[in-house]
């Protein structure tokens, strides 16, 4: 191989393992930032006078794998309020479209006339939402937990990891980006019952143009954390 050729490659591979860092890096600060969500300033918003406060809250319940009683029952109340008198005019439709979605997080199967209620609304909009929220629910139940979307699963350190109860390791290989690894690892974190990961070691060897044309080899440990 010529002095060029190699120096290019060198030049490539190094490229590769600098913005696989700085990606990784990134995914951690910003996957993490959803975890552990405050409860308390999520109680507070949906008892906001604000419509699009109360609407924002249950947005971040949805799909977060939230476990606290106390944040449901705030929502169940607005939704046994709002639905008195509730018509399409109304603009409470799109909020109370939140809380059943977020109620069908919770994995509690006692909400669910309280869903029925919105799909029997005679509302249109709310009414499908509510269908959609007795699916979510239903799978919730039967899995056992709250309902958890993989882009609210966190990529921990191994230290923000302390004390979560560690689940098992796998790799991931693929021809395509990192992001798409952690993508992998987050949907397999919950299928085998966690909702975190730490990535153990990860490689990216460039074979193409531009700065995500490469294989990408990710080992993670998965951890079910409280």
């Amino acid at each position: 191989m010529e002095l060029k050729s190699i120096v290019m490659w060198g030049w490539r591979m190094k490229s590769s393992a600098l913005l696989l860092a700085f990606f990784l890096l990134g995914a951690v600060s910003s996957v993490h930032a959803q975890a552990g969500k405050d409860v308390g300033a999520l109680i507070e918003l949906l008892k906001s006078e604000s419509v699009a406060d109360r609407a924002r809250a249950s947005k971040e319940v949805f799909g977060a794998g939230i476990r606290d009683e106390a944040v449901y029952a705030q929502i169940s109340l607005l939704v046994e309020g709002g639905m008195e008198g509730i018509d399409k005019k109304s603009p409470r439709v799109d909020e109370l479209a939140w809380h059943v979605k977020a109620l069908a997080s919770s994995g509690d199967i006692s909400y669910m006339p309280l869903i029925d209620q919105a799909v029997n609304s005679g509302v249109g909009g709310l009414a499908r939402h509510a269908k959609d929220a007795k699916k979510i629910l239903a799978e919730s139940v039967s899995a056992g937990r709250p309902y958890l979307l993989y882009t609210n699963v966190p990529v921990l350190t191994e230290r923000q990891a302390d004390g979560c109860r560690y689940i098992t390791q796998k790799m991931c290989e693929t021809s395509r980006s990192a992001e798409r690894c952690i993508a992998h690892h987050q949907v397999n974190a919950i299928d085998s019952g966690g909702n975190a990961i730490v990535l153990v070691h990860s490689t990216s060897r460039s074979v193409g143009f531009g700065p995500f044309g490469g294989d990408t080899t990710m080992l993670a440990n998965y951890y079910s954390c409280q």
